[in-house]
């Protein structure tokens, strides 16, 4: 959105208070079937602590397209209105483009409920991913060395910041392990859709405008799925050989069809930058197994143990680096 948060530096805290709120509403909400109801729901503590982080979330969201409106109509004085596709392309920049066009089908209303939805489920998502990736990486030390060798071998003695995005998509074993990572630890591990269409089930008919629930996290867990280790965290359940062999929408982090993430290529682009710069760095360790993780549900797949890991300065990288 153009935005920094600073939110390390204890800006915009209110901003993840408030978001955070909002996601716990919502896990709630659909867990509990009496809040389901308007009529028990708006009477409840949650729905006070609902309005309260909609009000936070969505007074943040203003300012930031009022602020980038603002720079909007000043540079069309500026070089006057047309599209010049080789200025970067700020997706907020987009949405204003298209509320700013002849036809108004996308109104300002839409410009900030549309930049409300990505902010709200942007900011945590791939950070929560790479917080699962490290942690596996902890506990799986032979993959932290592979890792960690591929790497070094890419970079080639470069630094990380010199990171080209050509680079990126040669970290084939690190794509494995995020992928398997996500596998076992979706972000969102649950999705509802509408049924726009009556269908098949089995022996079940489903009826149009019936709203059903899809739990990836049982799916990806799923032994007829991915066979008797499908419990295990193992990359090479991502080795080209099984993608090859793989039903396409067995793997649904980032969901799937019309309705899927538009977020996917840049998620795992900086997922790998990041782990890129962390290995280079840091070797990771943990106390934690994989059969001690317990989770709960907030929209997103929060973990009650926490992400405990142990961090070490690999010292000759920090070396050449200086």
């Amino acid at each position: 959105m153009g935005s920094k948060m600073n939110i390390q530096e204890g800006q915009n805290t209110e901003y993840l208070e408030g978001a955070n709120n909002l996601m716990i509403c919502m896990a709630r909400r659909l867990l509990n079937p009496f809040y389901h109801l308007d009529v028990f729901y708006k009477f409840s503590s949650l729905y006070n602590l609902q309005e309260s982080g909609k009000k936070i979330v969505l007074g943040f969201v203003n300012k930031v397209v009022q602020r980038k409106r603002a720079e909007f109509n000043a540079s069309k004085v500026e070089v006057g209105w047309k599209r010049n596709d080789r200025l970067p392309q700020v997706h907020i920049d987009q949405l204003l483009r298209l509320a700013d066009c002849g036809e108004k089908s996308f109104t300002e209303e839409d410009v900030i409920t549309e930049a409300g939805t990505l902010i709200l489920t942007g900011f945590e998502s791939t950070a929560l991913s790479v917080s699962y990736c490290v942690l596996m990486i902890a506990m799986h030390p032979d993959v932290q060395n592979r890792l960690h060798d591929e790497i070094m071998d890419i970079l080639a003695g470069n630094s990380p910041d010199n990171l080209r995005y050509e680079d990126v998509k040669e970290f084939r074993y690190m794509e494995q392990v995020i992928k398997e990572t996500l596998r076992l630890f979706p972000v969102v591990p649950l999705v509802a859709r509408s049924v726009s269409a009556p269908f098949k089930l089995n022996d079940y008919k489903i009826p149009e405008g019936v709203n059903i629930v899809l739990a990836f996290m049982l799916m990806h867990r799923n032994k007829s799925l991915w066979g008797a280790d499908a419990h295990i965290f193992d990359p090479e359940h991502f080795a080209q050989d099984r993608i090859e062999r793989m039903h396409p929408y067995v793997f649904l982090p980032f969901s799937g069809g019309p309705r899927n993430c538009m977020g996917i290529k840049y998620a795992y682009l900086v997922m790998k930058i990041a782990l890129v710069h962390l290995l280079y760095n840091f070797e990771f360790s943990t106390d934690l197994k994989l059969c001690d993780l317990k989770h709960r549900f907030e929209v997103t797949l929060k973990l009650v143990n926490k992400h405990m890991v142990r961090v070490k300065p690999r010292k000759s990288n920090i070396l050449d680096s200086i």
